[in-house]
């Protein structure tokens, strides 16, 4: 009933913003820095040295200053249009052809 006129989807968004911002809040009172044991054998050998993992944003600078990076990122984000696109259009063409 929610989505079958104009009030019904108001409600229907509604409803959704509800739900997101609840999982987002829970999320967020959930979240932990890291988690109680280390996800993986490498990373146990890294507390045992003292390594330190660099800032986020420094991470992502340094990801984004690599040589050789910026081409390869281009063609994923250009494969994922590419398939969205076409998916799209597949399920078009499916549904007209029964």
């Amino acid at each position: 009933h929610m989505a079958k006129n104009e009030v019904g989807i108001h409600d229907y968004f509604g409803l959704i913003t509800l739900l997101c911002a609840a999982v987002t809040l829970g999320t967020f009172v959930q979240f932990q820095n890291k988690p109680p044991t280390p996800p993986s054998y490498s990373e146990i050998e890294k507390m045992m040295r003292g390594e330190k993992e660099p800032p986020f944003l420094e991470s992502v600078k340094r990801l984004f200053g690599t040589p050789g990076f910026s081409i390869p990122l281009a063609a994923f984000i250009c494969s994922i249009s590419i398939t969205n696109i076409v998916g799209t259009f597949i399920d078009e063409v499916m549904e007209r052809g029964g």
